[in-house]
């Protein structure tokens, strides 16, 4: 994980040129891609996604799930995932508790114009012409507002999303036909005897500790997005949707919190021996422990 510096959330903090929404749309259409397939891609229902592009959070699952599946779609597209989640989690999240702070501070509306809230100057022919000159200015606003809201509505099909900001961008080439970027991640060299480490299935990726030292190790029977904190201090070891046939490994001492939108698609190894699948297909799991000594234990060790 990379931390954003302060200067970096400043920015973010005051970026108003588009929506995390906008900016995914127009790097999706700009890749030639379909919602169909990136939903097939990273395993996340093409709703969601479509919820994300539409900036409605409240078709989104809980914060976490919902954060995880903006990481997924910005790595998928070449963005940089953690200027994007930070963006998403100050819109989304950020904007709902401006909108209730708002709602406390706003003030009321006039009362009613009375004899006695205007001191007894109902007579003052003057002091009325402007008061109703003031309701028919402010009437004239609200029907102009209106007429241009609705006429927005009536061309939102047409409505041109502006070119993605160049600061939201990673220093990337675009997606290949398998829309995902090739990972830099060097894999251990092969060591005898080999039958006895937890391998990923030919054409995909090795993550994490080297394989020989690992103890712990999960491997993705399909693609899924999983992400992996460490207990002590909770930052993160690595986040990203993985392909089928992935290994991600953890060394012996290092305890670790586990969090994905699929259990069912992830296959746990102990000393090279299956713990089998983290749950059934579909099931979310947040922040699940996992200890090799604890493991062990469980065991019998």
């Amino acid at each position: 994980m990379v931390n954003l510096s302060s200067q970096d959330r400043i920015t973010l903090n005051n970026f108003n040129q588009m929506t995390v929404g906008q900016i995914f749309k127009r790097a999706r259409h700009d890749q030639n891609l379909t919602i169909q397939q990136i939903a097939a891609h990273l395993n996340i229902g093409s709703t969601h996604l479509e919820a994300i592009e539409g900036d409605d959070v409240q078709a989104l699952p809980p914060k976490v799930y919902a954060v995880g599946f903006v990481r997924a779609y910005a790595d998928l597209l070449s963005l940089d995932s953690e200027k994007m989640a930070y963006l998403f989690k100050v819109q989304a999240y950020g904007k709902k508790q401006l909108e209730e702070h708002k709602a406390i501070i706003q003030p009321t509306l006039s009362p009613p114009i009375t004899n006695d809230s205007i001191g007894g100057r109902v007579n003052d022919l003057p002091f009325i012409v402007i008061k109703l000159i003031g309701i028919g200015i402010t009437a004239l606003i609200l029907i102009f507002a209106v007429m241009w809201l609705l006429s927005l509505g009536q061309g939102k099909d047409q409505i041109i999303v502006p070119d993605v900001p160049i600061e939201m961008m990673e220093n990337a080439t675009t997606p290949n036909d398998d829309f995902i970027q090739a990972d830099n991640v060097q894999v251990p060299a092969p060591v005898e005897p080999m039958d006895l480490i937890v391998r990923p299935d030919d054409g995909a990726t090795a993550y994490g500790e080297n394989p020989l030292t690992s103890a712990l190790a999960f491997k993705m029977k399909d693609d899924n997005w999983m992400e992996l904190r460490a207990v002590q201090g909770g930052d993160v070891i690595i986040t990203k949707t993985f392909k089928a046939g992935d290994v991600i490994y953890v060394s012996d001492n290092q305890d670790v919190l586990l969090t994905t939108g699929n259990a069912g698609m992830i296959e746990a190894y102990l000393d090279n021996q299956s713990l089998g699948l983290l749950g059934q297909d579909g099931d979310i799991i947040r922040l699940r422990p996992f200890s090799v000594k604890a493991l062990r234990l469980q065991r019998g060790e």
